[in-house]
This record gives structure tokens, C-alpha cells and sequence, in this order.
């Protein structure tokens, strides 16, 4: 008894019908060309690729730190010579106010010396009018030799202490016949003396006298004292 083997092989007289096969669609999954094509790049091309993009990104970074730090200087050396203008006025201003205070200061260290100058010689010129009498009357003839030639009826204005001082050393008293006469005025000081005439009248009272000569000395500053 014999048996027959079964055949795999599908002839063409035994097919009636077929329908092509498509492979199934998936879903929200796309590949294009240009993926494929990238993928197909050898891997070594793409590190290079990467490594130069990497480079160019630390080149700019080093680029950019550089002009910061660049700005960062050029910004800090305005700011200095800014600060250092500020402190050159503020110094600029000290050293005016200081010479102006220095100025005033000698001025009245200046006004100071002459008024105790001035205290010392009136107390000299006391001092000696006590010991010289003919201080006083040097004075008195100074001022008469001051009057016009043609002058008449002087007096001659002065304290009273040094009144006495001029009587008692020319032998003075009482009404004599001459050709001035002497007055006595409280409010003279001692030193001094006011001569008049009918038409001129001299001024060689101390007071006076010393600021005619600090005047000289200082430029008629003090013209006034």
C-alpha cells in the first residue's frame, strides 16, 4: 500500500481569487526624506558637525567676555576721572576758602597791631608829656606855624592837665597880653591840640595825629580812626 506526499506548492490552475497585501498604517509616526537622509550620514561626520558648532559657541562666549570686560574697564576709568575732577573742585574750593580765611585773618591780625600800635604811643606820648613838657608845646607851635601868617585872636584848645603843664613851665598866669590864649576842654585828650583863629582851624588833637600817620603807613585805610 503506497502513500502520497502532500505538496506545498500552490499552482496556478489551482487559483481562483487573490487580493494584494499592503502593509498596515501607523499612526501619528512620520519619517521624511531628509531624516532618512541625516540618518544615512556616517557618525563620524556628525560629531564633527557638532564638535564645530560647539567651538563657535565658545569662541562668542570668550568674544563676549572680553567686550564686557573691555566696557566693564572703559566704564571704571570714566567713573575714576570723574571721582578724581570732584576731588580736584572740592580741594580747589578748600584751597580758596583757606586763602580767603587766611586773608581775612591778616587783615585783622593787621588791624589788631595797629590799634595796640596805637594804644602804646598814646600811652608814650603821656609818659612823656609827664617828664618833657616840651612835647606838648612843640606840638602847640607846630599847629600855630600852620596858620596863615595873618592870623589873629588864636586859641588854643587843649586838656586840661596839660593846660596847666604849658602855664606852670612858661610862667602863664592870669590875662596877659599875647597873641593866643589858651583854653581848656575836658574832652581834649592829653597830647593833643586844637588851634583856631578866626579863619583857619587846626586839628593836632592825638587821635588825629595818629591816624594821619597810620593813614600814611597803611595807604589811608584808616583814615577815619
Amino acid at each position: 500500500m503506497s502513500k502520497s506526499k502532500v505538496s506545498n506548492i500552490i499552482l496556478a490552475k489551482d487559483i481562483k481569487h487573490f487580493d494584494r497585501w499592503s502593509p498596515p498604517e501607523v499612526e501619528g509616526f512620520t519619517i521624511n526624506a531628509d531624516q532618512i537622509d541625516s540618518e544615512k550620514q556616517p557618525v563620524s561626520s556628525r560629531n564633527v558637525n557638532t564638535a564645530v558648532t560647539a567651538q563657535d559657541v565658545e569662541e562668542i562666549r570668550k568674544a563676549a567676555h572680553l567686550e564686557g570686560l573691555e566696557k566693564g574697564k572703559a566704564e571704571g576709568i570714566s567713573q575714576a576721572l570723574k571721582e578724581q575732577q570732584e576731588i580736584t573742585d572740592k580741594l580747589n574750593n578748600l584751597l580758596t576758602q583757606c586763602h580767603e580765611k587766611t586773608s581775612h585773618f591778616d587783615q585783622q591780625v593787621c588791624e589788631q597791631l595797629v590799634d595796640m600800635c596805637i594804644s602804646i604811643s598814646k600811652q608814650i606820648i603821656r609818659r612823656e608829656l609827664s617828664i618833657e613838657p616840651d612835647q606838648i608845646m612843640a606840638v602847640i607851635r607846630e599847629s600855630i606855624n600852620s596858620l596863615p601868617s595873618s592870623s589873629e585872636k588864636i586859641i588854643i584848645k587843649l586838656h586840661p592837665d596839660d593846660a596847666l603843664l604849658v602855664k606852670e613851665t612858661y610862667h602863664l598866669d592870669g590875662e596877659q597880653d599875647r597873641a593866643w590864649k589858651i583854653f581848656e576842654d575836658p574832652n581834649m585828650q592829653r597830647g593833643g591840640c586844637i588851634v583856631s583863629s578866626e579863619t583857619s582851624l587846626i586839628n593836632a588833637d592825638l587821635d588825629n595825629r595818629i591816624a594821619t600817620i597810620v593813614s600814611q603807613l597803611l595807604g589811608g585805610e584808616r583814615s577815619d580812626d
